[in-house]
């Protein structure tokens, strides 16, 4: 949110010698902005878990670090928001490392189902709130 996640713009703004590009599609820079919301893959991940009918995200990084303060007039589901983004941010980002370090690629219903998984796993000690995130696994 703070913009200190190493990617290769910021790389370059240190100083360091590597490429610009995204690593996980080629595009001409990679940045936190690019990595999370715009980039196709992590657009179909986010959308996929921001579809409830009360909710309309945006899909521009600034923007859900100001919208993800109040996304809904449900508390419940604020907090559900909250849970996704974090576990969003984090699987894209675990993927582009897995990428980068070990030749490995999942496919958006695979980082999907994780992150629906990872929330059902939180939101079991809230009593109540389970209900509100129910989707089929990708």
């Amino acid at each position: 949110m703070r913009g200190r996640m190493t990617t290769r713009d910021r790389l370059i703004t240190w100083g360091l010698q590597v490429s610009r590009g995204c690593l996980l599609c080629n595009e001409p820079e990679e940045s936190s902005d690019h990595l999370f919301f715009t980039y196709l893959f992590s657009q179909e991940v986010w959308c996929s878990l921001m579809s409830h009918p009360s909710l309309n995200p945006p899909l521009v990084f600034s923007q859900i670090v100001q919208w993800i303060t109040k996304p809904s007039s449900l508390p419940k589901l604020n907090t559900i928001c909250s849970l996704v983004l974090q576990a969003t941010v984090y699987e894209v980002w675990r993927e582009r490392n897995a990428r980068i370090h070990g030749a490995t690629h999942r496919r958006p219903g695979f980082i999907i189902r994780d992150i629906q998984l990872t929330i059902r796993s939180k939101l079991a000690c809230f009593p109540g709130t389970s209900l509100l995130f129910v989707q089929p696994f990708a």
